[in-house]
């Protein structure tokens, strides 16, 4: 009998998935190099030894050439060729196992690449031969698949191995000991077998150790055996085979655990294992280790080819998958590569998963079939949460253990049991799918060019969106009121634009060229911004100078000079979405279709542009070149368009008549009134949720994860990034699923994510503070990576089902509003969204989040996003799901709701404010300031606590970095240095201003050394509240005193708008890597604060020595002298302390002239004698090291401009604590002993 020959089409969906699995490769490979510095592939890359040459060879072009031999895919011209290289292969196999060892192999897994290398050869021979004699199709088609398996196999083994060095790395605390002491219910098992593993035959250690590696192997075996049945489609095999194990890096970093054999490396497993019950349960810092025990993968791919062999109704497959699950079972505990609990967890998670992926039709029968799915889902779910919330109460209750265990156990066997019997009815496993001829029409989608160009504007609107800010920030100030002026200017001009874009978009005959010619206006207009923002800076300074910081008519101001400059940008750029849509809406896409990919593609633009412009383009160009590329970009944008508009539709007349089609049933799009108004209102009040969810979650992230301008853009890029894949998400299920119940979902899987993630706030301190004991080096870039993670983790879930609500809720409205397919619609449900945006960002900004705190304000945006997924269920009473291959029970449809009401149901009551003031995030180390006796919250100060310790020490903490405290002899002999250092270069006692309130202690020295006047510009009330209440007995409550007046003002901008001069300024803000801090470090600065000196004035700044480069240093002190003739630089109490002033009346020290009055304070420190003793440069000194760096003493300033400090000095956190040697190398450019080593004490 003559076999059949192999089928010649495509492998089904083949490309897509190597797609995919490449991009996460990719993305794994990033993040290892982010972390590690540099890729996994590194290792693949065989070095002399031949081994390591076979190893490459065979695991990645013999493996995928075995898959489609094995699937009948190889050319009938060279059909026999395989077996004789597989022969080969095995009789090198054979020589080597018996005239040499197998030692040289480094695992099992190379042993059997060893086999495999002559295949690969052979493939890569037919791969050339099908290149280079492309006339032979059979050839070159087979060439084709082989290279996309390739590219499928070694992504696959990419993305695992990079995913698991960086769980290596990312997760020092894990949750070992919690599963080990709880796996003491089952008396000590996985010991036990661990035991019996060593002290067994050689034969049966190497059995086990081939059963743990042969699963990969045994995976792409039953691909190309289903291949072989043409069963790639009908059994989901592609999703099969990658997407379990893109779920497990999200388990794994929910619950890290190692497994005994990394827990217990001290020569403890197996033989020296402690007892179960009395080992501490608590999280523990495993030496790196891969953290990918829980639920153990090793078995869930076992039972996952079991299922498929099932599918494939192969006797012989069936019964090798069946061992092979028992031979994974007894291998993973064998080794001490997991607990008995990862094997516990996995059953119910391989049940339900590999229903949910192979046979999802299985999941809507009958009640009989689906409910054993649901509940092993469901135990997975339990599991998993318990295990992270609860493990000390499960630890501590075995017979909870035991009895959930066997309930699990058995909802997993159900599911198997009735897998088990579909392979004896062949009807049950047949899928009902109609031929491609049944299909219906796929509705035109976006072209890629409109997407890729969306994204382009979406880089260059989010770059222009950061200099904006960031130049009306010097006018304005950086108080949050004038901050959210700006937005709020910002927002209203694109609303009012979309509402505008709308009835242009409508009423242009060709829309792609009105889109252009925004797009060009916008990147010229930018070109025009520097100057321009220079003319409002001398307006709002003639109109505002000498007014009160706090005048109320000063917003309106702001607000009529935001809209003067970004009024017209910001108008055009809303009108780029309608514009975009109307042509995408003439091209036949449907409302849905068209919104989704814009705002998805849009919003991706953004979250790369935050990255691009934080890490990059600002600290390389400064802020006028990054508006400069982001114009270049917009006016490329405008081109590439107005090119793309000039050519002809492409396309055949019947591809060009079904696009009419659509046209024409786009243009009698009707939408209920019931819908439309919710689809409204769900976009007004939802766009509150968002931005107020922003303000809230960014609040709180300047806490626990930073507050540089690096963690700002962070921020910003994980919420955008969420709502853009969230876009994208929403755009595939709005193809199944009616848009109001999507909108419905979406919505309360907002609050279940607000509810989640509300969980993990206490925590992210702790996960910080880890990374000091653990023993891997963290560059700069590395931790930033993780603080990029933790931000994902905190805003990116909440965004993502944000983004997935906004198209579907915005198609709706713009259907009702605009039903013959128009973009006023679109515009005018925009504008409501965006409405929504501002009031959300006010209510939470300055009523919400200063008078309730983040914890109330988290908890009633969760409530507010379940009431509105509550009235989308309740308004769409009808059917769930469009389509009738999957029809979900009513039951299902409520149960987001349900999982929302748990979610807001365990919220937290408070938040540990012990943990959250830690401040571990800035050197990822703990500094445990004591308990927090008081705080307070706002926009303004971020979260401001006092802490008190067991000593007695009260501190004055901004987010957990601190500020001061009451410790005598510790930091306040800094704190009051601030003040008498500058006193030794001026006799001037008339005027005074300090610019940080701090503890008040250098506001009360001052005015205790006899200033007339000492104005305080501090920004955030909070500070002076807490140092009033809990330092009163440092600074004397000076606010209460005459002559003292508070300013709640940016320091800055309080200098810009006054005309009064002062005889000295002292600027107490202890962090220049703080985001805007920089501001009173740049040149541009110190040339304001020499105008409003006097001609005898001094400045004093605070500068850090102990986390900051000789290089920023020497930016530092080169842009005072910038601007100033005499610097001087002392050290006392680690602290580092500027001295500047351009009056030579500042060189003469009287050498018995007291700094402060002697009857009334006998301490010698603060004479001047002694106070000299800490100069560590003089004037000259300073001058050298300068000019030792710069000859021209020129070039390493800072300013407003290139930004160089504030984009530099965070850096500096992870260099470790350098005073001392940045003392030791500023002493060599001092040509006297200036008694600087008494700073070191």
């Amino acid at each position: 009998m003559i076999e059949n020959p192999p089928k010649r089409y495509p492998i089904e969906a083949l490309r897509m998935w190597a797609g995919i699995v490449l991009v996460m490769a990719m993305v794994a490979e990033l993040l290892h190099t982010l972390l590690a510095g540099g890729p996994v592939a590194r290792s693949f890359f065989p070095n002399s030894k031949w081994q390591d040459w076979t190893f490459i060879v065979g695991a990645f072009l013999g493996l995928p050439a075995a898959i489609l031999w094995l699937g009948k895919r190889w050319p009938m011209s060279a059909s026999r060729q395989p077996w004789w290289a597989l022969a080969g292969g095995f009789a090198t196999f054979l020589y080597q196992w018996l005239f040499n060892n197998l030692d040289s192999f480094n695992t099992e897994g190379s042993v059997i690449c060893l086999a495999l290398s002559p295949l690969g050869l052979l493939a890569l021979m037919h791969a050339v031969s099908g290149l280079v004699f492309r006339r032979k199709t059979e050839c070159f088609r087979w060439t084709i698949d082989f290279s996309e398996l390739v590219v499928l196999v070694v992504g696959l083994a990419l993305a695992t191995n990079a995913a698991l060095g960086v769980t290596r790395i990312i997760f020092p605390a894990t949750w070992d000991y919690h599963i080990f002491r709880i796996d003491g219910a089952f008396n000590g098992l996985a010991s036990q077998s661990a035991l019996l593993n060593i002290s067994a035959p050689p034969v049966v250690q190497a059995f086990t150790h081939m059963a743990y590696a042969v699963l990969i192997f045994a995976l792409y075996a039953m691909v190309g055996l289903a291949m072989r049945k043409d069963a790639i489609t009908s059994l989901r095999v592609w999703r099969t085979l990658v997407v379990p194990f893109a779920l497990a890096f999200v388990f794994y970093a929910l619950l890290p655990v190692s497994g005994p054999a990394y827990a217990f490396f001290d020569n403890q497993f197996p033989a020296n294992m402690p007892n179960a019950f009395g080992v501490v349960a608590k999280q523990v810092i495993v030496p790196p280790a891969s953290r990918n025990a829980m639920p153990s993968m090793h078995l869930t791919g076992a039972l996952l080819i079991w299922m498929l062999s099932i599918g494939l109704r192969l006797r012989v497959a069936i019964l090798f998958s069946s061992a092979l699950v028992l031979a994974t079972a007894w291998a993973t505990i064998a080794t001490g590569e997991h607990y008995v609990l990862d094997l516990i967890v996995a059953l119910p998670y391989a049940a339900f998963l590999g229903t949910v992926l192979i046979w999802p039709e299985r999941l809507c029968h009958q009640w009989k079939t689906s409910a054993p799915i649901f509940l092993a889902g469901l135990c997975f779910l339990v599991w998993m949460i318990a295990l992270r919330v609860a493990p000390l109460w499960i630890s501590e209750h075995a017979w909870f253990v035991r009895i959930f265990s066997m309930f699990s156990v058995v909802c997993a066997g159900v599911v198997f049991w009735d897998m088990a019997q579909l392979s004896k009815n062949q009807s049950s496993l047949r899928i009902n799918q109609r031929s491609v001829n049944e299909q219906p029409l796929h509705a035109v989608t976006a072209p890629l060019w409109v997407i890729g160009t969306f994204a382009a504007s979406g880089i260059a609107g989010l770059i222009y969106e950061v200099v904006y800010a960031k130049a009306l920030a010097v006018t304005f100030g950086s108080s949050s009121l004038a901050s959210y002026t700006v937005l709020a200017t910002y927002m209203g001009g694109m609303a009012l634009g979309a509402w505008v874009g709308g009835y242009v978009a409508d009423r242009s005959r060709n829309p792609l060229r009105a889109y252009a010619v925004c797009e060009a206006l916008i990147g010229l207009y930018a070109a025009l911004t520097p100057n321009l923002f220079t003319l409002v800076q001398n307006v709002y300074v003639n109109f505002s100078l000498d007014t009160p910081p706090d005048a109320g008519w000063l917003t309106i101001l702001r607000i009529g000079l935001g809209v003067i400059c970004l009024g017209l940008p910001t108008l055009l750029m809303g009108a780029t979405m309608p514009l975009m849509f109307k042509h995408l809406r003439g091209l036949g896409v449907y409302s849905q279709g068209a919104i989704a990919p814009l705002y998805g593609a849009n919003l991706t633009g953004a979250a790369v542009g935050a990255v691009i412009a934080g890490y990059l383009i600002l600290p390389s160009v400064g802020r006028n070149g990054g508006t400069y590329l982001a114009a270049v970009l917009s006016l490329i944008v405008a081109l590439f368009v107005l090119d793309r508009g000039n050519r002809p539709v492409q396309g055949t007349q019947d591809e060009i008549g079904l696009i009419n089609a659509h046209v024409d049933q786009s243009t009698v799009a009707t939408v209920n009134a019931r819908f439309g108004v919710t689809a409204l209102t769900i976009l007004f009040v939802g766009g509150a949720v968002t931005l107020g969810l922003e303000v809230n979650s960014i609040h709180l992230l300047a806490v626990v994860a930073g507050n540089s301008v690096y963690a700002f853009a962070l921020m910003l890029a994980t919420f955008l990034a969420g709502l853009g894949l969230g876009s994208h998400a929403g755009e595939l299920l709005m193809k199944r699923f009616s848009r109001l119940d999507l909108v419905a979902w979406a919505q309360c899987n907002v609050a279940s994510a607000i509810g989640v993630t509300a969980q993990t706030w206490d925590d992210i301190p702790s996960y910080f503070s880890s990374f000091s004991i653990y023993p891997v080096q963290l560059d700069f870039v590395a931790r930033e990576t993780i603080r990029a993670m933790v931000c994902g983790t905190a805003m990116l879930p909440a965004a993502f089902f944000i983004g997935m609500s906004y198209p579907a809720a915005m198609s709706l409205a713009s259907d009702w509003l605009s039903p013959r397919g128009g973009a006023t619609g679109l515009g005018r449900a925009s504008g409501i969204n965006t409405l929504g945006n501002i009031i959300g960002v006010v209510l939470i900004g300055f009523w919400l989040l200063p008078t309730f705190g983040s914890r109330d304000s988290a908890f009633v945006l969760a409530a507010v996003a379940l009431s509105l997924g509550l009235l989308a269920l309740v308004v769409n009473r009808g059917s769930l799901v469009l389509s009738s291959a999957m029809r979900i029970k009513t039951s299902l449809r409520w149960s987001p709701m349900l999982a929302a009401c748990a979610a807001i149901w365990v919220f937290p009551s408070h938040w540990n404010y012990d943990d959250l003031a830690t401040g571990s995030n800035v050197y990822f180390s703990s500094q445990r300031w004591g308990k927090v006796v008081d705080h307070a919250e706002s926009v303004e100060g971020g979260l401001t606590s006092v802490a008190k310790n067991s000593m007695g020490v009260s501190t004055l903490l901004t987010n957990g970095k601190f500020q001061g405290n009451d410790s005598t002899g510790g930091e306040m002999v800094a704190q009051e240095s601030f003040a008498l250092f500058p006193l030794l270069h001026t006799s001037a006692r008339d005027t005074a201003l300090v610019i940080g309130y701090g503890t008040g202690m250098t506001t009360r020295v001052l005015h205790e050394s006899g200033f007339k006047q000492v104005d305080v510009a501090e920004l955030s009330r909070d500070i002076v509240v807490m140092a009033n209440r809990h330092f009163g007995s440092i600074n004397h409550a000076v606010t209460d005193r005459p002559g003292v007046r508070m300013h709640y003002t940016d320091g800055r901008n309080f200098l810009l708008t006054q005309t009064q001069k002062f005889n000295l300024i002292s600027i107490e803000i202890t962090s220049i890597w703080f985001a805007g801090a920089a501001n009173l470090y740049n040149q541009d600065f110190y040339a304001l604060a020499k105008k409003r000196l006097t001609d005898n004035g001094v400045l004093q700044q605070w500068v850090q020595l102990h986390h900051i480069s000789p290089i920023d240093l020497a930016y530092v002190m080169g842009s005072v002298r910038s601007e100033f003739k005499y610097v001087w630089l002392y050290v006392r109490g680690g602290q580092g302390i500027i001295v500047a002033s351009n009056h030579a009346d500042s060189l003469q020290q009287s050498s018995d002239a007291m700094v402060v009055d002697g009857s009334r304070d006998s301490n010698d420190e603060r004479q001047p004698k002694q106070l000299r003793s800490h100069l560590v440069l003089s004037p000259d000194g300073v001058d050298r090291f300068i000019s030792s760096l710069d000859p021209s003493m020129s070039r390493l300033v800072s300013t407003d401009s290139n930004l160089y400090l504030e984009y530099s000095t965070p850096k500096g956190n992870a260099l470790g604590d350098v005073l001392q040697s940045n003392l030791h190398f500023l002493s060599s450019f001092e040509s006297v002993d200036v008694g600087w080593v008494s700073a070191l004490e």
